[in-house]
C-alpha cells in the first residue's frame, strides 16, 4: 500500500507569521534609512574611539585631541537633539586628559582636574588611571595644592583636596587645609578618620587635663570644650579627661553618669553614659553601644559612637582608662579593630 502526502499551500499559520515578523521590520528599517540615514548611523559611525585609540598608540596626541573635538561636536544633530553622550564614557576622559598631559599642554588646570576626577570615578578596573602620566599629573596637583594653601586660596584648595580624596592618600593635604579652614565636611570617612586619628593632640590633651573638676557634667563639658573650634578637638578633650580622671569601679556598683562623675569611678555603663552626656552638652551627637566584649573578664559591655562631620566613629573610654598606654589606640578605633573583641547589639 502506497501512502501519498498532499501539500496544501498557504495553510501554515506559523509560516505566514514568520514571513510577516521578519519582513516587516526590514521594510521599516529600509524606509527609515532612506528618510534619515544620518540619525541611524550616528552611533556606529560618529561615536567611535577606534581612531583615537590608534592615534594614541602611535603617539599622535595632537590628532587624538582633534578626534576628541570631532566627537564632541558631533554629539548633536542639526535639529539640536543629542545623538550620543560622552558623560559616562571612560575613554573620552582618558584620551583627552592623557594627550594633554603627554603634550605638556594641560590648559585649564581646573578643567583638567575635573577630567581626572571623572576618569577616576569611571575607571573602576584602573586600566587607565594607573598609567605613568597620571602619576605625574597627581604630583602636579599636590604641588599646586601647596601653593594654594600658602596663598590661603580655599576654593582652589578644596578642588584639589576633593580629587585627591578619591585616592585615599590625602592625609598630608588634609593636615594642611583643615587645621586652618572649616572644610572638614569635604572628607570621605576614610580620609577624615586618618586625619583626626593621627592629629597632634598634645596641646589639646595638655589643656584638657588642666581643667579643674566642675560642679556638674554640663559645666565640665563647657570648661573642657569652650576653647576649641572643631568637634573632633572637643571630642578629644572630653575623652582624654574621662580616661585620665575616671577609674573603673571594681565593686561594680556605679552604673549611671551622674554618680560616675561625682565619684570619679564607674563601670563601663557609667563611662559610656558620662561620655555621651558630656558630648551632648557640648553640642556633639553621641550614642551608647551595648553588646558583648571578649576581654578579661568577658561579658556584657558598653562603649560609644560619636558623630564628627556627619560620620560615626567609635570610642572605647573604659578600656583606655584601664590600660593607659592604649589611650590613643581606643580613641576613634576602627570598626575592624574593635570588632575583634566587641560585638555590638544595640545603639541608642
Amino acid at each position: 500500500m502506497t501512502l501519498h502526502y498532499q501539500v496544501i499551500p498557504n495553510r501554515n499559520p506559523f509560516g505566514l507569521l514568520y514571513k510577516e515578523t521578519v519582513m516587516l521590520p526590514i521594510v521599516v528599517l529600509l524606509v527609515l534609512v532612506l528618510l534619515c540615514p544620518g540619525q541611524l548611523t550616528a552611533a556606529s559611525e560618529d561615536y567611535s574611539f577606534k581612531k583615537a585609540e590608534k592615534l594614541f598608540s602611535r603617539g599622535k596626541y595632537e590628532k587624538v585631541l582633534d578626534q576628541i573635538r570631532l566627537l564632541e561636536r558631533n554629539r548633536f544633530s542639526k535639529e539640536g537633539r543629542l545623538k550620543y553622550s560622552l558623560y559616562k564614557e571612560v575613554r573620552y576622559y582618558h584620551y583627552k586628559l592623557s594627550s594633554r598631559i603627554l603634550l605638556k599642554k594641560i590648559g585649564s588646570l581646573k578643567e583638567s582636574v575635573g577630567l581626572y576626577k571623572r576618569l577616576f570615578l569611571l575607571d573602576s578596573t584602573k586600566q587607565f588611571v594607573n598609567q605613568p602620566q597620571y602619576q605625574d599629573f597627581k604630583q602636579l596637583i599636590i604641588k599646586t595644592l601647596e601653593s594654594t594653601v600658602d596663598k590661603n586660596n580655599l576654593a582652589a584648595s578644596r578642588l584639589f583636596v576633593d580629587v585627591l580624596a578619591l585616592q585615599g592618600d590625602t592625609v598630608a593635604a588634609y593636615r594642611k587645609v583643615y587645621p586652618v579652614k572649616e572644610a572638614l565636611y569635604l572628607a570621605n570617612k576614610e580620609a577624615l578618620h586618618e586625619f583626626i586619628k593621627n592629629y597632634d593632640y598634645s596641646e589639646i590633651d595638655r589643656k584638657a587635663l588642666m581643667v579643674k573638676k566642675q560642679s556638674s557634667i554640663e559645666n565640665q563639658a563647657f570648661a573642657l570644650t569652650k576653647d576649641f573650634k572643631y568637634d573632633f578637638e572637643k571630642v578629644r578633650a572630653i575623652y582624654i579627661w574621662i580616661v585620665q580622671n575616671i577609674s573603673y569601679d571594681y565593686s561594680y556598683k556605679i552604673y549611671d553618669a551622674q554618680t560616675t562623675f561625682k565619684a570619679n569611678k564607674g563601670v563601663c555603663s557609667g563611662f559610656s553614659y558620662l561620655f555621651k552626656e558630656m558630648c551632648l552638652k557640648a553640642g556633639i551627637k553621641a550614642y551608647r553601644i551595648e553588646g558583648y566584649a571578649e576581654g578579661r573578664p568577658a561579658g556584657n559591655h558598653a562603649w560609644n559612637s560619636v558623630e564628627i562631620e556627619g560620620y560615626p566613629f567609635l570610642i572605647e573610654s573604659t578600656w583606655a582608662s584601664c590600660i593607659k598606654e592604649k589611650t590613643n589606640y581606643y580613641y576613634l578605633i576602627s570598626e575592624k579593630e574593635l570588632s575583634r573583641t566587641h560585638k555590638p547589639e544595640e545603639v541608642y
